[in-house]
């Protein structure tokens, strides 16, 4: 949403193309439209509710040995969001999140 938002994609025809493609999920055709209208408030479902379950899932990868890249990524958006003072907002403000970080390529 924030790749597409920024560059200016009609935001009808991109959610109806990604909510019925492979890249579609039920909270994709839920929060894609309020991302789109910057519609935060009120909030159906908060970083600070969402991540307490990521120390649950962190200690069970430690216990059978699994590395998780994404969501060792996803903490460390989720942390993002709430250092620009996003708590009280739906998870859907991630937009800003994503679209306030800076481009850097991973190195090969």
């Amino acid at each position: 949403m924030a790749l597409g938002l920024k560059a200016g994609v009609d935001v009808d025809l991109m959610i109806k193309a990604i909510a019925t493609g492979s890249g579609g999920s039920t909270q994709f055709g839920i929060r894609a439209p309020w991302m789109a209208q910057r519609r935060f408030l009120p909030a159906q479902g908060t970083v600070p509710t969402l991540a307490h379950y990521f120390d649950m899932i962190g200690d069970f990868a430690d216990d059978v040995g699994v590395a998780t890249p994404l969501l060792d990524r996803a903490v460390e958006l989720y942390d993002k969001f709430m250092d620009m003072g996003l708590g009280e907002k739906d998870v859907a403000a991630m937009v800003d999140v994503i679209a306030a970080l800076p481009r850097s390529k991973p190195a090969r």
